[in-house]
């Protein structure tokens, strides 16, 4: 009886501790399981922390930099205020300034509007005086331009010679226009005062004032009727080699053979026989 007693212990203590070796192989495989989750968690946490790490030294050398930086703005923010304390100084000086000059702004203004209120009531008569005198002033200065050429012609016809390369030969149609509002013709024969001569001259110096090359002439000889004939002109050679004779008395132009001894018609004097064939002053004979 103990001996089965003892066998249905052992059997019960054996199935007993079967059981607790399941239980603890299933707690065993249980905390193996936790034991990799936490082996993998560790990794996870160590690649965390050299990640972190790293973050770490990057935030470091960045704080060292910014740090740096900061002090160097410190240092640009101190200067600058010593500047801004400079410069308000100056604005605060410039205030005061604009001030006193806004003062003596106002009062010249006041001054200036007193000057305009007692110039206004004579603006309407000085801008009429100054109208009429610009409108004297351009007339003079078209006189003066007018004058001015007239003088500097008249000034070349007198004290300048007439060079080769300065003349120029009319035609005959420009001749006789130009005769024909030329005044010489105009002047009254007046012996001994103004003759022939001073006719001729004077034609010739016109002439030059045109650059036309105008010699004077002079025929000593007889008219037809036997009559003495003594009597000065112009000659000029036109263009094309054509040679030209002008009675300056009456602005007749008339082509000629003239030399001593011949005949030739001069227009308001009739045939005439020369003695004598003067040039008295130059011209270009061809």
């Amino acid at each position: 009886m103990a001996c089965v007693v003892l066998i249905a212990f052992l059997g019960y203590s054996c199935c007993t501790f079967k059981t607790e070796i399941l239980r603890l192989m299933t707690d065993l495989q249980s905390v193996n399981e936790a034991k990799q989750i936490l082996e993998n968690q560790y990794q996870t946490l160590f690649d965390q922390f050299v990640l972190l790490n790293q973050s770490y030294f990057t935030l470091d050398a960045d704080y060292t930099s910014l740090n740096e930086t900061c002090e160097t703005l410190a240092q640009n923010y101190t200067e600058l205020s010593n500047e801004y304390y400079v410069l308000l100084t100056n604005y605060v000086d410039l205030t005061i300034a604009y001030h006193a000059l806004n003062e003596t702004y106002y009062s010249l203004l006041q001054n200036y509007t007193a000057l305009e209120q007692a110039a206004s009531s004579n603006y309407t008569m000085f801008l009429s005086q100054y109208q009429t005198l610009m409108q004297n002033y351009q007339q003079l200065l078209q006189n003066y331009t007018q004058f001015k050429s007239e003088y500097d012609e008249m000034h070349f016809a007198f004290y300048e010679p007439l060079l080769a390369d300065n003349k120029v030969a009319p035609t005959v149609e420009e001749l006789t226009q130009w005769l024909a509002a030329d005044k010489t013709d105009k002047i009254t024969y007046a012996y001994p005062d103004f003759v022939c001569g001073d006719f001729a001259v004077m034609l010739h110096m016109h002439a030059k004032m045109k650059h036309w090359d105008m010699g004077v002439v002079g025929v000593l000889g007889n008219l037809g009727d036997g009559s003495e004939f003594n009597h000065a002109f112009n000659a000029i050679i036109c263009a094309g080699n054509t040679l030209k004779y002008v009675e300056p008395q009456t602005d007749a132009v008339f082509k000629a053979t003239i030399g001593d001894g011949l005949w030739y018609f001069h227009p308001g004097f009739g045939m005439v026989h020369v003695r004598e064939f003067i040039v008295m002053i130059l011209f270009d004979n061809g």
